[in-house]
């Protein structure tokens, strides 16, 4: 049977991609997220055709957000209806998420204000990027999930939800608990390249562990997931 391989969250802009990626040209559709502003050009002149482009300012770099970044955020996205924003976010591990909040928030409102999906980034700061995602009502997908205690209410506040090859250092019994907080409705996979570490070789055999992980034949799975990717970015 033909299988149909998706990744949510991959940056095609940055150096040494698609690394490791053993399946990466075999892919139907593909997400490429942004973290400076330096990446935008690059991944605008990288993308294929079955790529979905997202451009934004994550949070490790939230000191280039201004509001000339904000009005050409702006164009970009008025220049190609399938444009979406991303990678933003809140990070407690690397700096203040007060410093980051600002750009977080404003690249959120200009998510909602297009109508376009914003992937986020969550490290250590759940509870804020909650608040912030329901107070701006726009659709969102959490890069690289694994915080199963807020997977409830991220999915009421109708949340997508990305798995990462990193969850694949936790323990089988973690593992599973995450997979099983996360509604099937909502799952999507991606591989983070070119940072998907060791635990990563391809997607047809990440999904067929988490798969595994699931009680599910692959296809089942990637079926799913495809379904699910369609109805986030079309």
């Amino acid at each position: 049977m033909c299988q149909i391989l998706t990744d949510s969250h991959l940056h095609i802009a940055d150096e040494g991609f698609p690394g490791t990626y053993g399946d990466y040209q075999s892919l139907q559709r593909a997400v490429s997220c942004t973290a400076s502003v330096s990446d935008w050009d690059a991944q605008s002149g990288k993308s294929a055709d079955n790529t979905v482009q997202c451009y934004g300012v994550h949070p490790w770099f939230c000191g280039e957000w201004n509001g000339d970044v904000a009005e050409r955020l702006r164009s970009i996205l008025a220049s190609d209806g399938r444009f979406h924003v991303g990678e933003i976010g809140l990070d407690a591990k690397k700096g203040d998420i007060s410093e980051q909040m600002p750009a977080f928030i404003a690249q959120l409102e200009i998510a909602k204000e297009t109508g376009r999906v914003a992937t986020i980034h969550i490290t250590d700061s759940e509870k804020e990027v909650l608040d912030a995602v329901r107070r701006a009502g726009c659709k969102a997908v959490l890069h690289s999930f694994s915080a199963e205690s807020y997977a409830k209410p991220f999915a009421e506040a109708g949340c997508f939800f990305s798995i990462s090859p990193r969850i694949l250092s936790r323990s089988d019994a973690r593992i599973i608990r995450l997979l099983g907080s996360i509604p099937d409705d909502r799952l999507l996979l991606e591989s983070d390249a070119p940072h998907q570490g060791r635990n990563f070789t391809s997607m047809g055999e990440f999904a067929s562990r988490i798969a595994g992980f699931k009680g599910v034949p692959p296809e089942e799975l990637l079926r799913t997931v495809a379904d699910n990717f369609t109805r986030v970015f079309g």
